[in-house]
């Protein structure tokens, strides 16, 4: 398995890759890219790395560890179902699907809340190995592509509940992202459609 995966590097950082403008989207179309097996690109083909948001960390309202704040619970069980395709695309000729990491990331970041919240539970709504693969896959994911943006300050110091705002990040546009999910969606369905 390991030597298939170094394969799979050195193939993928010499297949040439070609840019091409969409509307104000920059597509990354692999020329060789078949979809089938393990001859995929490694990242959604669509570059959203000039694409920069500003987001200003800070404590919130929404999304609240409370089982008693109905709001919340709605928020939260929204949160892996936005995009409402759940970070799910489908891709080349034959349609296959892939999850993007960061729809898996939203997807975990809700079975720990439900975890959080159920954890003297006869039947909790997320299982211990549920959990436990998305303490896992949120720590690999996070150190795969960590933020290197600077914080003031020491976070282990700081007052909550006073110090309500933190930095500002600059972010992918996720926006953009989940609009060419909601198009890749729509243009599968219709695939689909003209197949059933």
């Amino acid at each position: 398995m390991f030597a298939s995966d170094c394969n799979r590097h050195i193939r993928i950082a010499s297949t040439p890759t070609r840019l091409e403008a969409s509307t104000d989207l920059v597509i990354l179309e692999s020329i060789e890219h078949t979809y089938a097996g393990d001859d995929y690109p490694w990242e959604f083909p669509v570059d959203l790395t000039h694409e920069a948001v500003a987001m200003t960390l800070h404590e919130s309202v929404h999304f609240a560890l409370n089982t008693s704040d109905t709001e919340s619970l709605l928020e939260w069980e929204a949160l892996p179902k936005w995009p409402r395709i759940v970070g799910r695309t489908h891709l080349g000729p034959e349609h296959r699907l892939f999850v993007l990491v960061f729809g898996h990331q939203l997807h975990c970041l809700w079975k720990l809340q439900q975890a959080l919240l159920d954890y003297d539970s006869d039947q909790p709504q997320a299982s211990y190995h549920h959990a436990q693969h998305c303490l896992n896959y949120l720590r690999q994911t996070l150190m795969c592509d960590p933020a290197h943006t600077l914080e003031m300050g020491d976070f282990l110091s700081a007052d909550y509940e006073k110090d309500r705002m933190g930095d500002t990040l600059v972010c992918r546009d996720w926006s953009k992202a989940n609009s060419v999910l909601e198009e890749y969606h729509k243009k599968w369905l219709e695939w689909r459609a003209h197949w059933d």
